[in-house]
C-alpha cells in the first residue's frame, strides 16, 4: 500500500503572517518618522515648509497608503506638523522639540522659571539621598574630578569663578551617580543655577567667610566619597545645602 507523501510545506499560521505584516508596518513607519524629523530638526524643512505627499512617501518608503496616514497624525497630533485640507501637509510655524532638543527645552523652561527658593527646596530633595549612589560608584578618575574642582575653588578669585567650579563640583556628583535620571536633575539644577537671579542672591549672602566655610564642607563630602562612606557623605551634604538654605533665606 503505498505510503502517504509527506508534505513538503508547512502551513502558514495566518495570526504569525497577520503579526509579521503589523511589525514591519511599525518598522517602516518609525523610519519614516525619523527621516522628517531629521529633515525638520536639521533646518532641511523649514518651518512652513510642505511636506511630500502621501504618494510620495508611499513610494520612497515602500509603505502603505494607511501606514503613511496614521503615521502622519501622530506627527500632527505631537505638534510637528499640520495637514491642511486641500493643500497639502506643511511642517508647524514651532515645532515641538524631539529627541535630545525636548531636554534642552526642559532645561531651558527650568532656568527660566524656577526661583532661587524652588531651586534649594528641589536640591535638599534630590542631592543628600544621591550621595549614596555616589559613594558607591566613584572611581578613581571621579574622586580625582571633584579634588581638581576643590583645587579650583580655592585658588577662585572672585565669586563668578567660585561658583562656577562649586557648579562643576556638583556636576560631578551627578555624573557619578551613572544615573540618568540624577544627571538630568543635575543638569536642571546647574541650569537654573546660572540664572541672574541666583547669581544676584548669592553674591549678598557669599562672604569670605561663607565661601571658606563652604569649602570645608565640600572638602569632608569628598573625603566622605573617597572612604566609601555613603551615610557621611549624606548626611554631609544635606548640612552643606541646609547651611546654604538658611543663609540665603534667613
Amino acid at each position: 500500500m503505498p505510503t502517504e507523501p509527506k508534505r513538503l510545506n508547512a502551513e502558514i499560521d495566518p495570526t504569525s503572517r497577520t503579526s509579521n505584516v503589523r511589525s514591519r508596518a511599525r518598522e517602516v513607519a518609525r523610519q519614516m518618522r525619523e527621516a522628517l524629523e531629521e529633515m525638520i530638526q536639521s533646518g532641511a524643512m523649514a518651518p512652513g515648509a510642505k511636506l511630500p505627499t502621501e504618494v510620495e512617501l508611499v513610494d520612497r518608503f515602500g509603505a502603505s497608503r494607511s501606514t503613511v496616514r496614521k503615521m502622519l497624525a501622530t506627527m500632527e497630533t505631537d505638534g510637528l506638523i499640520v495637514r491642511r485640507v486641500g493643500s497639502g501637509t506643511f511642517v508647524a510655524d514651532s515645532p515641538r522639540p524631539v529627541g535630545d532638543d525636548v531636554l534642552q527645552s526642559v532645561l531651558d523652561n527650568v532656568a527660566l522659571h524656577a526661583s532661587p527658593a524652588e531651586i534649594m527646596e528641589f536640591r535638599l530633595i534630590v542631592e543628600p539621598p544621591a550621595m549614596s549612589l555616589v559613594t558607591r560608584k566613584a572611581t578613581a578618575s571621579d574622586i580625582f574630578e571633584m579634588q581638581n574642582c576643590l583645587a579650583q575653588s580655592e585658588r577662585a578669585q572672585d565669586l563668578a569663578a567660585f561658583e562656577h567650579w562649586d557648579c562643576e563640583l556638583h556636576t560631578v556628583f551627578g555624573r557619578t551617580t551613572r544615573n540618568v535620571m540624577f544627571e538630568n536633575a543635575y543638569a536642571m539644577i546647574t541650569a537654573a543655577r546660572n540664572r541672574a537671579e541666583w547669581g544676584r542672591l548669592k553674591s549678598k549672602t557669599l562672604t569670605s567667610d561663607m565661601r571658606a566655610l563652604h569649602m570645608a564642607e565640600h572638602v569632608r563630602i569628598v573625603a566622605a566619597i573617597r572612604d566609601r562612606d555613603p551615610e557621611k557623605a549624606e548626611a554631609e551634604m544635606l548640612a552643606h545645602l541646609s547651611k546654604i538654605n538658611r543663609s540665603m533665606f534667613p
